[in-house]
C-alpha cells in the first residue's frame, strides 16, 4: 500500500512537472518566432529604405531633410530623412570645445566636473579623476542613454540645475561629426555643416512602423549604410 501510494506520488510529481516544462517551452517558442518575426521584418524594411536612399539624388541641401512612406499590406512605414549638422560628443578633441563654450553660455557651476564625467566614461579605467566620477569603467563610448546618466550625475553631485538648460542634442549627437566649424556671435552659436562636395555625407534615417524604431547612418556619396552599431551593408 505503501509502494502504490509513493508511486502515485511521484508520477503526480513528475505530471505537473511535465506540464510546466511544457508550458514553458510553448511560451519560449511563441517568443521565439515572435523574436524572428521581428528580426526579419526590420532586416526587409531595412534593405527596402536602402534600395530607395541608393535611387535617391541627393543634389542640394533641400534634398537632405525628406519624409516618406512605404506601404504594406497591413501597415505604413515612414522614413525620416535629415542631415547630420551637429558634433559627436565622443570627438573629444572638439566636442569639449564647444561643451565649454555653452557651459559658459548656460553658466553652468562645475564645467570641469562636467567634464570629468565623459572622460571617465569615455577611459575604459576605473580611476575616478573627481569624486562620484566613474559612471561605468567599461563603456568606453558615450550613448544617449549613458549621456543622461552623465547629466543626472552632474546635478545629483552640483545640484546645477542649469544643466536642464543646455540644448544638447542641438549641438551634440552620438554618431557623427559633420560640423567644419563652429563660432559664437552676439551670444549665438553658430556651427558650419561641412560642404555635400565632401567625399562623405551622412544623414540620419529613421524608420518607424507601429511601435518600432530603426535608426541608420547613411552616407550619401558612397551609398552605404550603417544600423545603429552593426557593420556596415
Amino acid at each position: 500500500m505503501k509502494k502504490a501510494i509513493a508511486l502515485f506520488l511521484t508520477l503526480s510529481f513528475l505530471l505537473i512537472a511535465l506540464t510546466l516544462i511544457n508550458s514553458l517551452l510553448l511560451k519560449y517558442q511563441k517568443a521565439t518566432q515572435q523574436n524572428y518575426l521581428f528580426i526579419s521584418q526590420n532586416s526587409l524594411f531595412i534593405k527596402d529604405s536602402i534600395k530607395i536612399l541608393n535611387s535617391m539624388e541627393f543634389n542640394s541641401t533641400k534634398d537632405l531633410t525628406q519624409t516618406f512612406p512605404i506601404f504594406t499590406p497591413s501597415f505604413i512605414i515612414n522614413v525620416n530623412i535629415r542631415p547630420i549638422n551637429s558634433i559627436n560628443i565622443n570627438d573629444l578633441n572638439i566636442s569639449l570645445k564647444l561643451l565649454k563654450i555653452l557651459s559658459q553660455k548656460y553658466e553652468l557651476k562645475d564645467f570641469e566636473y562636467l567634464k570629468d564625467l565623459i572622460l571617465d566614461l569615455k577611459d575604459k579605467d576605473d580611476i575616478q579623476r573627481a569624486p562620484f566620477s566613474e559612471i561605468n569603467a567599461k563603456e568606453g563610448y558615450i550613448y544617449p542613454i549613458n549621456f543622461k546618466k552623465i547629466i543626472d550625475a552632474y546635478y545629483k553631485y552640483t545640484k546645477d540645475e542649469n544643466i536642464f538648460k543646455v540644448p544638447f542634442f542641438k549641438y551634440f549627437n552620438f554618431k557623427k561629426t559633420q560640423i567644419s566649424s563652429f563660432f559664437e556671435f552676439a551670444n549665438e552659436l553658430n556651427l558650419t555643416i561641412i560642404s555635400l562636395k565632401n567625399r562623405h555625407f551622412f544623414v540620419d534615417v529613421n524608420i518607424n512602423y507601429k511601435d518600432n524604431n530603426i535608426s541608420i547612418l547613411y552616407d550619401i556619396k558612397t551609398k552605404k549604410a550603417q544600423i545603429e552599431a552593426s557593420p556596415i551593408y
